[in-house]
């Protein structure tokens, strides 16, 4: 790793912006779109704001994206929780695509808002098409007001 710069990534979906105001400038990450995934190399000043005085990344808001870069970092976070809060799209789609009781499991593992409604749109987009699994979906994401069937149809049909 470059002493000068660390990696960060944003894995979720809705841009991210930061006004550093240790360099006086601006970082932004493009919300994640299907597999594209948004990097930006940071000043390491930056990284130690971020670090200290935000909660972007003990929330899965950006993320390390080297893990050697985390080890040399000696970033120190519930590193239990951010596994648990962050993932990738592809790792989404595995979740929601595999049996039930271990999707049920897996998601009851995430406690983030943000992190719960980057599921609810991958599982909108993929037409999950199990009322079992929708069901639990909506009620885990804490959805009231509407019925599965609204929050699952498409504006297509």
């Amino acid at each position: 790793m470059d002493n000068d710069k660390v990696v960060l990534a944003r894995y979720r979906k809705g841009d991210y912006v930061v006004n550093d105001p240790t360099t006086r400038k601006r970082s932004f990450w493009a919300g994640s779109k299907g597999n594209m995934i948004s990097k930006l190399s940071v000043p390491r000043e930056t990284f130690d704001w971020l670090a200290m005085s935000t909660t972007c990344l003990s929330k899965g808001s950006l993320v390390v994206v080297e893990d050697k870069d985390k080890e040399e970092l000696n970033y120190t976070t519930d590193l239990e929780q951010l596994t648990n809060n962050v993932h990738t799209r592809e790792e989404i789609e595995k979740i929601l695509t595999g049996n039930y009781k271990a999707m049920e499991k897996k998601l009851n593992e995430i406690t983030n808002v943000d992190e719960k409604k980057f599921v609810l749109e991958v599982a909108k987009e993929l037409k999950i098409d199990s009322s079992t699994k929708r069901a639990f979906i909506v009620k885990w994401a804490g959805i009231e007001g509407l019925s599965t069937d609204e929050i699952f149809s498409s504006e297509d049909e």
